[in-house]
């Protein structure tokens, strides 16, 4: 399972971020300012001075996931806009609010190219949900809009006719902004409880600090949600090109992310939004067919902004094929020393040039000499959960053990066979780690050989890369690593 295991020492925390106090009544008196905050006002500022002399006023686009802060932004906005004495408009309840040497109402009669300059306004889609009102759109309009909202391309489509328009997308929450959150927040709160939401309904500061109540009919709208998920719905999900959206059912189960710090990047990854709704995911595949599988994951597959979802398909598919038969070729993973941070890398196709490629080049080739042909037709299958984790399973030979839910990290099956213990990571990432948290689990397994007959193996789809740190733990650097190839087919 594609697995995102973020702590609180990665979290997104620049010098630049404080705790920022708006004391403006019946709202929240402080917000903390993120360096996604910080790194979207720049780009906006950027924007402005590039195109505010074109005969097309500039547009910024800020969308991304429900819950992450698009609209508190906007004070952030303001605030900087008034420190710099910059003109600016505050567009609340149908009403222009100008911000300059004291605050104006702007009179429906105003006709806004009497202004000097180009003037930052500033619009939220819980105003204008159907997209920013067309006065402030027109060809020639001196506004520079910046529009927030959830990703719904069909709100921003026509700005583009009269405005020069860019899109953004604001990164998700990280843990360790949610923790400093949390210091003003919720301080009587704990970590745990608060990891606990994190981990399972995802990086959504309302949820985190969320009362029983509202987590309760949140829980309940997300089983509703997943209930809906059809093949049809799945294969419409992509961000690609803006050609489509995430609705209020995806966006509880799917998120968007950039796949780099420049927030206008067009690489935007849409994934599942914890390991946890990501076993729900899984749970709901099950119920299709192979062929239907196949079809969503050659669907999800050649798009970028949906490969990580291609994971979520991919792992369903091999546990029905190797449910009934597990049959592939595996070859020993390589690597070299002496790198800072070392990693192994898979042997099945030739390495693209780099200083390192002619070392790991040979090393590919000795190690596909070296081959293993794999054919089990298991037993039965077993389902364990975290009762017989916490007891200790008794392996049974040649039976395909795999967990009930997204709480094993760094395996998804296992089989044990000939006196050889095959662990196995589905994966359609380029880089996945292993956890130290396997650790305790592979000790607590009884009727288990030596570790020297233990094998992790890495299943791909055919033709992908793979890259996997060398593990730090002792325990997991004596795992000899292998990857296999599987081909997707009805």
């Amino acid at each position: 399972m594609e697995i995102n295991d973020s702590t609180a020492d990665d979290g997104d925390i620049d010098p630049g971020c404080y705790v920022l106090d708006i004391g403006t009544r019946g709202k929240e008196d402080k917000m903390w300012v993120r360096a996604e905050y910080i790194r979207m006002f720049e780009f906006a500022e950027t924007f402005y001075a590039e195109n505010a002399c074109n005969t097309l006023s500039p547009c910024l686009v800020i969308t991304g996931q429900p819950g992450i802060g698009k609209s508190v932004w906007h004070w952030y906005a303001l605030q900087m806009c008034c420190a710099q004495r910059k003109p600016v408009i505050w567009y609340l309840n149908g009403t222009c609010w100008l911000f300059v040497e004291g605050v104006f109402r702007q009179p429906t009669t105003f006709d806004a190219l009497c202004y000097e300059t180009v003037v930052w306004t500033l619009v939220d889609s819980v105003d204008t949900p159907s997209g920013p009102p067309t006065g402030l759109i027109t060809h020639g309009t001196r506004h520079f809009i910046i529009y927030t909202l959830s990703p719904t391309p069909s709100r921003w489509e026509k700005i583009n006719q009269s405005m020069t328009r860019v899109v953004c997308v604001m990164n998700p929450w990280s843990r360790a902004e949610i923790h400093k959150v949390a210091s003003f927040k919720a301080a009587g709160m704990s970590f745990t409880a608060i990891n606990e939401i994190f981990d399972h309904l995802g990086p959504t500061l309302r949820l985190c600090f969320g009362n029983t109540r509202s987590l309760i009919d949140y829980r309940r709208k997300l089983d509703e949600a997943l209930g809906r998920l059809t093949l049809g719905g799945l294969e419409d999900m992509s961000f690609l090109h803006e050609s489509q959206a995430l609705d209020a059912v995806s966006c509880k189960i799917y998120m968007l992310k950039c796949s780099n710090v420049d927030v206008d990047s067009v690489e935007v990854d849409m994934t599942t939004i914890t390991p946890f709704i990501a076993s729900k995911v899984a749970a709901q595949m099950w119920a299709l067919e192979c062929y239907e599988l196949v079809c969503l994951f050659n669907h999800w597959i050649r798009l970028p902004s949906t490969r990580g979802m291609a994971g979520d398909v991919f792992e369903p598919y091999c546990h029905i094929t190797f449910s009934t038969r597990i049959e592939f070729e595996f070859v020993p993973m390589v690597h070299i020393g002496g790198a800072k941070e070392p990693q192994w890398h898979l042997s099945h196709t030739k390495f693209p040039e780099s200083p390192e490629s002619k070392a790991l080049e040979a090393l590919r080739v000795e190690a596909s000499s070296k081959t293993i042909s794999l054919s089990i037709d298991p037993s039965r299958v077993v389902d364990y959960g975290t009762d017989e984790v916490t007891n200790g399973i008794q392996v049974e030979a040649d039976v395909y053990y795999i967990p009930l839910k997204a709480n094993q990290v760094g395996i998804d099956s296992f089989i044990l066979h000939n006196d050889t213990l095959y662990l196995l990571q589905m994966t359609t990432s380029a880089a996945h780690d292993i956890k130290e948290k396997l650790v305790p689990f592979l000790l607590s397994l009884k009727g288990t050989p030596s570790r020297s007959r233990w094998h992790f193996i890495f299943v791909k789809p055919s033709l992908h890369i793979l890259a996997c740190p060398v593990p730090k733990c002792t325990v997991l650097q004596d795992l000899v690593l292998y990857s296999a190839e599987v081909e997707v087919k009805s």
